[in-house]
């Protein structure tokens, strides 16, 4: 990724916190959040990580207080230590129950099904997907989380018109903003990169996408979700993944 991974897994480590867990200040308590992309980001680098303390931090977690969301970080994190500790039946029966109220839950309750092996009946995900109302502005989130959703279902889609729809979005500047035109935030660039990779695509402007991301790495080695900005777990983790994505995108392409 022509990365320094020192800088990153610095950045990362410095986030702990004493009960293994992490978040975005040694003053806060550990969140799940901030300790999925501490954990993955170090994944990512393929930086070896194994603390007795992190995994009892998230072997402590409540799954019934967590968002659909979490649910997914929390079931994503075990998996790759111990399925034994997912309550896989009881999560199960009620994500099939439950109908999500936008593209996004819809996503995370599809990956949740198949990070468990819990049959996904298309028929019905097809139905809750067509009465999700999008945002009419054109939405450039509601497109990813689309695409994503349709490549999970295997459902046929024009994927080249999905790209070019994606890439419409990108600014001069090389990111993604939420609507065409808005400013440019690394989660929305990580999203349509992501979305990009499952049509196929890439970025229009390359270089500049990779300018834009890079510009978003501080000198503690984190990077923030614009250029200038704070650097946080989770916007360091969408960069890192979006480099990794874009570097197989070279690779594909030439």
């Amino acid at each position: 990724m022509g990365l320094e991974k020192q800088g990153v897994s610095s950045f990362v480590m410095g986030k702990k916190q004493e009960d293994g867990g992490f978040s975005f200040a040694k003053t806060a308590p550990s969140t799940l959040e901030d300790t999925y992309y501490a954990l993955k980001i170090l994944e990512t680098l393929s930086i070896p990580y194994a603390n007795k303390k992190t995994s009892g931090y998230l072997a402590g977690l409540n799954f019934d207080a967590l968002m659909i969301k979490h649910v997914f970080q929390l079931c994503d994190l075990l998996s790759t230590k111990s399925m034994k500790s997912i309550p896989a039946r009881k999560i199960a029966r009620n994500i099939r129950l439950a109908k999500m109220a936008d593209l996004e839950e819809l996503y995370y309750k599809l990956e949740i099904m198949r990070l468990l092996k819990i049959g996904i009946n298309k028929k019905d995900i097809s139905e809750e997907l067509r009465l999700i109302k999008t945002d009419k502005r054109g939405c450039l989130q509601d497109a990813c989380y689309k695409a994503a959703i349709l490549k999970i279902l295997d459902e046929p889609f024009d994927k080249k018109d999905c790209a070019d729809k994606i890439n419409g979005f990108q600014n001069a500047d090389g990111g993604w903003g939420f609507v065409r035109g808005s400013t440019s935030f690394l989660e929305n660039s990580h999203a349509a990169i992501k979305a990009l990779a499952v049509t196929g695509g890439r970025p229009r402007d390359m270089r500049e996408c990779k300018r834009f991301i890079s510009g978003c790495q501080a000198k503690d080695g984190g990077f923030g979700r614009q250029i200038m900005a704070v650097p946080s777990l989770e916007a360091t983790y969408q960069a890192i993944a979006s480099l990794k994505i874009i570097e197989g995108m070279e690779k594909s392409h030439g």
